[in-house]
């Protein structure tokens, strides 16, 4: 959506290696590392494919289904 991609922009610049500086958020969505558990049962990934964009995004767009746009400090 216009939305996702704006909040994509907004966190990572849409760069998807992007980690925060305290190493807590990760990729595209920077998807924080509280949700690794979550993560791997969402995606059928292990944590370290957060940085690829495609499970980055389905990921996010399962946390967006889940809980709106609240979990990202950009709302786009």
């Amino acid at each position: 959506s216009p939305k996702a991609l704006r909040i994509a922009r907004c966190e990572s610049g849409l760069n998807p290696s992007a980690i925060s500086p305290g190493g807590g958020n990760w990729g595209l969505f920077q998807i924080n590392t509280v949700h690794k558990k979550t993560f791997s049962q969402v995606t059928g990934q292990p944590w370290n494919s957060v940085l690829d964009p495609r499970y980055n995004a389905m990921f996010a767009r399962w946390m967006q289904q889940e809980q709106g746009w609240g979990p990202w400090t950009c709302k786009g």
